[in-house]
């Protein structure tokens, strides 16, 4: 059975950040997948894609290093922590199904 695409797109940021796949390798996977991401109607697939492209728009404008970005990205995958801030200052508001959606299709993968 497919994994719901917005577990899909976890486990394949989940990957990136623990460096089992390149960034080059997620992003090539990545960007078909955000360019027509509106029409799969699944919200939470949507608000994730949303987050990544954010992430790598400000990083390629503002030519981060990959350690950087994938710092950013790995804290779309934590959960929601009213404390935490970007490199920026800005208060991270992530919730936490992405990172429990992430950890569940690692294990089941495992399996």
């Amino acid at each position: 059975m497919p994994l719901p695409l917005e577990t899909e797109i976890a486990y394949a940021l989940s990957n990136c950040v623990d460096k089992r796949l390149s960034l080059e390798e997620f992003q090539q996977w990545f960007v078909p997948i955000s360019v027509d991401i509106e029409s799969s109607g699944n919200q939470e697939a949507i608000d994730l894609v949303y987050r990544i492209d954010g992430v790598l728009a400000e990083a390629s404008s503002g030519e981060w290093a990959d350690k950087d970005i994938l710092e950013e990205l790995e804290r779309i995958l934590l959960p929601f922590d009213s404390t935490a801030e970007n490199r920026f200052g800005n208060p991270i508001f992530t919730p936490e199904s992405y990172a429990n959606t992430a950890c569940n299709a690692a294990i089941t993968a495992a399996a």
